[in-house]
């Protein structure tokens, strides 16, 4: 039998898998994606943009990030670091996923 994943975890499992180093320069909720809220990076490697979904994360990290920030993330880690003047954060994910 094959055993059904739960959409939390799937989208865990790939976002542990990603890396990023750049400057949010758009936060919002997107229309054609549901209202699901979206985080829009500026790489700071190759200065492409990239957007983030964060809609299933169940901390504080979403509303914590503000348009200016720079975010870091590790492949393989669940933690997200965000600098901004303030200081530095860090905020482990959490999408729920049981």
């Amino acid at each position: 039998m094959r055993k059904v994943l739960n959409k939390s975890c799937d989208d865990f499992r790939f976002f542990q898998k990603t890396e990023y180093n750049g400057i949010v320069v758009r936060k919002f909720a997107d229309p054609k994606q549901h209202e699901r809220s979206l985080l829009e990076l500026q790489n700071l490697k190759n200065n492409e943009k990239v957007a983030i979904v964060f809609d299933l994360d169940v901390t504080t990290f979403y509303d914590s990030v503000k348009i200016g920030d720079t975010l870091i993330k590790e492949k393989e880690n669940d933690t997200i670091t965000i600098l901004n003047n303030s200081g530095e954060f860090l905020y482990k994910i959490d999408f729920d996923c049981k």
